[in-house]
């Protein structure tokens, strides 16, 4: 009976890293570099979902859009560039 209990016998022994291996989110956005290029059209798309939201919850009108589309657009471009 005790023969059944053994532990038998194994060449790789998982270390605490083997179980732990997977990194969370978090870990995964600290270590992606900040300095990769931001192309103009991915800023755009921003500025644009922006001023989408805005229209949305009426903080935009017609007769602002074109100083408010340009004022968003070069404080995400002025941001993204900064960093």
């Amino acid at each position: 009976m005790a023969g059944i209990f053994k532990k038998k016998h194994c060449r790789y022994q998982p270390t605490i890293q083997f179980y732990f291996h997977h990194k969370t989110m978090a870990e995964r956005i600290i270590d992606t570099p900040l300095n990769r290029p931001v192309s103009d059209e991915t800023l755009l798309k921003v500025a644009k979902e922006i001023v989408i939201k805005f229209i949305e919850v009426g903080r935009l009108t017609p007769a602002t859009f074109e100083q408010t589309f340009e004022s968003i657009y070069q404080t995400i471009k002025k941001t993204v560039r900064q960093a």
